[in-house]
């Protein structure tokens, strides 16, 4: 099994990366595994890789899985594409009533969100066409893809082919062995929850 690396910084991940002359080496293909706890602040640090790398220069395609508040609870999961910047509402809620019929078709049991299908269908397509890019970030694939062979389906050939010259793929600690076993060149990356994400840990 890959051992986790250290906590490292969006900043510090990006620069580590990057050759000496500022670009991404292209002969690189290599796997990061995001994983940590509910909380811990994977898409935000998905978010903020993002950011950093496009201020590098560096070009980036794939999606974030931002969550949705109201008075301080999660009530749903937008999909969004890092390259138009379009967003749509992929999960609610069970609590949560909610106006997408779709949502209803994909309830799993043991799932905490109700997802919409017509949204995941929309993310399979863009997925199967993404433009070349030097970093690809996908956030998140979780229990519906995992164990049910559902939902956004179309991230595992993606990450299978090794395209990109970077990839980042966002896994919960309770499927990252099942992660490893798909792709044991996968090297994992912890998020911390309470650390700042500007900084490495003393």
């Amino acid at each position: 099994m890959t051992e986790s690396l250290a906590y490292i910084s969006p900043v510090s991940f990006i620069e580590h990366l990057l050759s000496v002359n500022g670009s991404v080496p292209a002969k690189v293909s290599e796997l990061f595994i995001i994983t940590g706890s509910s909380g811990s602040g994977k898409t935000t640090w998905c978010q903020q890789l993002c950011v950093t790398a496009c201020a590098r220069g560096v070009t980036v395609c794939g999606f974030i899985s931002p969550a949705v508040y109201s008075e301080g609870h999660k009530v749903a999961i937008d999909l969004l594409d890092l390259v138009s910047g379009e967003s749509r509402r992929l999960a609610v809620s069970p609590r949560v009533d909610s106006s997408h019929d779709n949502t209803r078709e994909l309830n799993r049991p043991g799932l905490n969100w109700q997802f919409d299908e017509s949204v995941i269908n929309w993310g399979n397509t863009r997925l199967a066409a993404l433009p070349a890019a030097d970093l690809f970030i996908f956030d998140e694939l979780g229990p519906l893809e995992f164990t049910y062979g559902s939902g956004l389906m179309a991230a595992f050939p993606v990450l299978a082919a090794r395209k990109y010259a970077i990839s980042c793929v966002v896994i919960r600690p309770a499927l990252l062995q099942s992660a490893l076993f798909r792709w044991p060149w996968g090297q994992v990356v912890a998020c911390v929850p309470g650390l700042s994400l500007a900084e490495h840990p003393d």
